[in-house]
């Protein structure tokens, strides 16, 4: 039986809803997503508790993410809320309140299985073997360590976005010297993770709105022609000189920045001020930015609840499987086009002396070769 589920996301940050339709057959596509500023981080008194603006902005939010989920048939909601609702002393009561409110059941979830679902969601898109994952969001950081494409460590820092602005650059706004003092303060929470060097060279997957930012403004930067963020590659000067352009402007002046979110410009330059204490304290090789992350992760640890691990091994053969189910082409005759291809490929090797990545490209497209005809028959 067909299934639409709709993943909810409350950030310190961001809310966020996504919305999935699973088939039958096991293929799935999202149908939706919706986004909307809440900065519950900031919502946290002096008290340490979110007071009843937060929770009404909340509950207004996800009112109108059950009215998207209602035109979508939505029949099952996953939902989880992250740093704020941890760090707040009355977090527990308040998703009992959004919870109750709302009838969506919402789980806070510990920083390391946040981290471990930012994996999940990013490696099933992405593939890299070994490196690092920084997932930037408006409460904390979770820094995650894989090899063999499998978490080997990982650790939640109670910092981000939008409480290190608080904290450090009230505003959005600082001298050099409220910066020297975050990229300090940063440094010295680094030197506090041992393995963190261990990934020198290594690939730096980030997941998160911010670290989506610094992609675009390194894409207007160079004029990159496409406007496709993921799997978007950066070379540590790249960040580098982003952030040198960030730490020179005001909120105001950020705001003419391109590639820049106007709601991004005030908690921006402490997260990349994250980003790059973390490429100097590990000597990753590069920045690789992810546009799939926690929502992602929770909708593979649903749909392959029944493997050992939700984390793929091969993500292109899953990738063209799924898109097989989805736009309904005879698996069998996929299978008969792809073997076909790789024959000629092979035996005409002596002749076109191809690298393996125009295998990798004549299987898949091979494997697709139907999937015109659901657009055009006659194509």
């Amino acid at each position: 039986m067909m299934e639409t589920v709709g993943i909810v996301d409350l950030g310190s940050n961001s809310v966020r809803l996504s919305v999935t339709r699973i088939q039958e057959d096991g293929g799935y596509r999202v149908i939706a997503e919706v986004k909307a500023v809440v900065r519950l981080s900031a919502e946290i008194g002096p008290d340490g508790a979110i007071g009843a603006a937060g929770l009404e902005h909340t509950l207004a939010v996800l009112r109108d993410f059950q009215r998207v989920g209602k035109a979508y048939g939505v029949g099952r909601y996953i939902a989880v809320a992250t740093a704020a609702a941890r760090q707040a002393k009355n977090g527990a009561e308040f998703i009992a309140a959004v919870t109750k409110e709302t009838g969506i059941a919402l789980q806070i979830i510990p920083g390391a299985e946040e981290g471990e679902l930012g994996l999940t969601g990013a490696l099933n898109t992405i593939a890299e073997t070994d490196g690092l994952l920084i997932d930037i969001g408006g409460g904390s950081t979770e820094l995650v360590r894989f090899s063999g494409r499998r978490l080997t460590a990982v650790v939640s820092l109670p910092y981000g976005a939008v409480n290190l602005t608080a904290s450090f650059l009230p505003g959005g706004n600082g001298g050099k010297d409220a910066v020297e003092r975050l990229e300090r303060f940063l440094a010295d929470v680094l030197m506090t993770v041992p393995w963190l060097p261990g990934a020198r060279g290594l690939p730096l997957i980030g997941v998160g709105g911010s670290i989506r930012n610094v992609g675009r403004i390194d894409q207007k930067a160079v004029d990159y022609p496409l406007p496709l963020l993921h799997n978007y590659r950066l070379a540590p000067e790249r960040v580098a000189k982003v952030y040198k352009e960030l730490r020179s402007l005001s909120v105001k002046e950020r705001r003419k920045v391109p590639g820049l979110s106007d709601d991004r410009a005030e908690i921006i330059l402490p997260a990349v001020a994250m980003m790059q204490q973390v490429l100097l304290r590990s000597g990753a090789g590069e920045m690789v930015i992810s546009g799939t992350g926690l929502r992602e992760g929770l909708l593979y640890r649903h749909l392959l609840q029944d493997r050992e691990s939700p984390v793929l091994d091969h993500v292109l053969s899953h990738s063209i499987a799924n898109m097989v189910h989805i736009h309904g082409l005879d698996e069998r005759l996929s299978r008969e086009m792809s073997r076909v291809a790789l024959a000629l490929y092979d035996g005409l090797q002596p002749l076109h002396k191809l690298p393996d990545w125009g295998r990798r490209v004549l299987w898949a497209a091979a494997a697709l070769a139907q999937a015109g005809s659901t657009v055009n028959v006659f194509g």
